[in-house]
């Protein structure tokens, strides 16, 4: 899985506008869709904010692992049974 698809995966598990989440990483909407659509690379600081506001690991976020992105749908799925 690519850096973009890991970020869009985390923007619609977490039910979020790009947007939204432009806003949240402190970016523009169209510098968040170039991201997801792997066509720029984020800054140092843009790549914390995401590990921090989501609590990734760098190493799954910059890597091809996509167990995280599993393991977090499945957070998701059993806080909404809650």
């Amino acid at each position: 899985m690519d850096f973009g698809s890991k970020l869009k995966s985390i923007r619609k598990l977490n039910n979020l506008s790009q947007e939204q989440m432009a806003d949240l990483l402190f970016t523009t909407q169209g510098n968040y869709s170039q991201y997801e659509n792997n066509n720029r690379v984020p800054s140092l600081d843009l790549l914390k904010r995401l590990i921090d506001q989501f609590d990734l690991d760098a190493n799954w976020l910059l890597s091809g692992s996509t167990e995280q992105v599993v393991n977090l749908m499945i957070t998701v799925l059993a806080i909404s049974y809650l």
